[in-house]
């Protein structure tokens, strides 16, 4: 059984062992894609450049992690947090995760008005996410209780894709 031989990329931007983007019960996809997504949100989200000196054979430098554990972490449980089932899902999902981290990381010397429209543009990087899952459908919960003498309005209603349309004809 041949070992095979670790990338520059490999070494400067690890991926976890047990990373996985799909659910355990579905099929598994495609390994080096994932891995590859991975490695472009850790570089993006932190800011990273894999040193030329690391790339190439004229004085070449022996390539160490460029990121610590915590972040690879931080990265890693988004990701599965999120649960990318398609391309776009996943390309949301590292859209959402690049411009949370680099929120956090630049509010961490204090909030300004550029900090606080990263942190909106997040959440709708996730509003998106959860739209594009559940096909635009919209879920309004009304409930009708009864406490003490009280009555309290409660009704489920679902947003249909097409709504439905009535055709009314007057009175002759």
């Amino acid at each position: 059984m041949t070992k095979k031989k670790k990338t520059v990329e490999d070494v400067c931007l690890p991926v976890p062992q047990n990373f996985s983007l799909s659910r355990p019960s579905s099929v598994e996809s495609n390994d080096p894609l994932k891995k590859h997504l991975f490695r472009q949100t850790l570089q993006t989200a932190y800011r990273v450049e894999i040193p030329y000196r690391f790339t190439t054979s004229y004085n070449p430098e022996k390539p160490h992690p460029l990121v610590t554990e915590e972040q690879i972490e931080m990265v890693s449980a988004l990701f599965q947090a999120l649960q990318p089932q398609d391309a776009i899902e996943a390309a949301l999902a590292q859209q959402f995760i690049i411009v949370h981290i680099q929120a956090i990381q630049e509010a961490h010397g204090g909030m300004s008005e550029l900090d606080i429209k990263k942190f909106e543009l997040s959440h709708q990087i996730l509003e998106t996410l959860t739209k594009y899952r559940t096909k635009g459908a919209q879920l309004i919960n009304v409930q009708y209780n009864h406490n003490q003498g009280q009555i309290n309005n409660i009704k489920v209603v679902k947003e249909e894709k097409e709504p439905t349309t009535m055709e009314v004809k007057p009175n002759e």
